[in-house]
């Protein structure tokens, strides 16, 4: 009898399965999966708005997603959970507890999660600002914040760099014959061209082919949706997005093969012209550090980093200072036009501290008090989003689960809008 009843079950298995079709296999099969990753969940999250099944909070996050999180702290307060499909995500505004996240608790949340099916397909985890938290990640911090600090942070070197591309931003500003024109495309270049003396030891033209390719592609990126899409929570869907001809991923894939080319090529240059004792930029102390590597483990048959990672780590001190760089400075010339008489008291101090003899310098920022209060527009501009971090481990905050695999993400315009900190915004039309 139960051979009989099994043989039924077996053909009314099979007759079902002949009346669903692929499409509807699929959807079953990824509606069991979210529902299974659902319930892996801890309960006592952060309380949050419920959505929609199996899609979350994603349909209500509108355009500006860090606008809907503030509105959200209405209801729910600063730590609240925000899911994105079957992923819970813990949204943190405000500056206390931002604080107590990043910086009082914040070695329990340096871990990275691999955000998005845009990441896996640029994989970004090779570099430093999505690769999961550990001693790879340490060793490839450690050597960019060296790089940064013998070629950048506070050098006089770095200084002149600036002061060059500055004057060049005047000359281009100056071709414009005072006709109207939008100035970010020109801070983009300056912006470029001293983290490539950083990275590369040398900047390029305006006009040079690569280097405009290199701030296309940056642009495209920085254009494109880093949070809400079903990417954002279903990153194995990544080989299929990249099979659909003329998608975005399809072109952030090629831009980015083109990009690695192009500084592939500066690598290999690199390395056939590198001298120990003159080291030139970043590359060149990645090449150090991999060759004393070499001689220190003779039979190791490869070393740990390679010219992945470095093309990688490369690309996110492009995209870390390039754009945001930028943006700040359209930010400050257009608060600057919209309040002409900052603008003045701004030119007069200069005037007074420096006079018409001489260019401006670092050691001058601390009697350039007005001017440096002005130049701290990033805060009132908030020019960028932070990276989505993750729990090292399972853990609490504010007495609620925090989860390893859920995603925590710090909504910095609500920091640097906090009422409780800052004074309300006042625009030109004000009154």
């Amino acid at each position: 009898m139960n051979s009989r009843w099994s043989k039924s079950a077996m053909s009314a298995a099979a007759d079902l399965l002949g009346w669903l079709d692929a499409s509807t296999l699929l959807v079953l099969a990824v509606s069991f999966l979210l529902a299974y990753r659902w319930l892996r969940f801890p309960r006592n999250l952060p309380p949050g708005p419920a959505g929609a099944p199996l899609i979350g909070y994603v349909p209500w996050l509108g355009k500006h997603p860090y606008l809907t999180f503030t509105e959200l702290t209405r209801t729910y307060g600063d730590v609240f959970t925000c899911w994105f499909g079957p992923v819970p995500v813990i949204a943190v505004n405000g500056f206390e507890a931002t604080q107590e996240l990043l910086v009082t608790r914040g070695h329990d949340f340096m871990d990275r999660p691999i955000a998005n099916a845009m990441a896996v397909i640029l994989e970004s985890d090779k570099g430093i600002v999505f690769n999961p938290y550990g001693d790879k990640w340490r060793k490839l911090r450690r050597l960019t914040l060296s790089a940064l600090r013998d070629f950048g942070m506070g050098k006089a070197s770095l200084e002149e760099k600036v002061l060059e591309e500055m004057e060049a931003v005047t000359e281009e500003f100056m071709a414009t014959q005072a006709k109207p024109f939008n100035p970010k495309r020109i801070f983009k270049n300056a912006a470029s061209n001293v983290i490539c003396s950083i990275n590369f030891g040398s900047r390029y033209q305006y006009t040079d082919p690569k280097f405009q390719q290199l701030l296309d592609f940056n642009d495209f990126f920085f254009s494109q949706p880093v949070q809400g899409g079903i990417e954002t929570f279903l990153p194995f869907l990544a080989p299929l997005f990249l099979r659909i001809p003329g998608s975005r991923f399809h072109k952030l894939l090629a831009g980015s093969k083109q990009l690695e080319g192009f500084i592939n090529e500066i690598i290999e240059e690199h390395r056939n012209s590198y001298d120990e004792s003159n080291i030139r930029d970043f590359i060149d102390i990645f090449l150090k550090y991999t060759m004393d590597a070499e001689k220190e483990s003779p039979n190791m048959k490869e070393c740990e980093f390679t010219t992945d990672n470095l093309f990688h780590m490369i690309m996110d001190v492009f995209g870390a200072g390039t754009e945001t760089t930028a943006t700040s400075f359209a930010w400050l010339f257009l608060y600057m036009t919209a309040f002409p008489d900052v603008q003045r008291k701004v030119q007069q101090e200069i005037d007074e501290v420096i006079g018409q003899g001489r260019r401006p310098c670092l050691k001058d920022r601390e009697r350039l008090v007005y001017m440096d209060a002005v130049v701290r527009v990033q805060r009132h501009a908030t020019c960028t989003i932070h990276s989505p971090h993750r729990a090292v481990e399972d853990t609490t905050f504010r007495n609620y689960n925090v989860p390893r695999a859920a995603m925590i993400m710090v909504n910095l315009w609500s920091v640097h809008r906090d009422g409780r900190y800052w004074r309300p915004t006042i625009y030109p039309d004000a009154g």
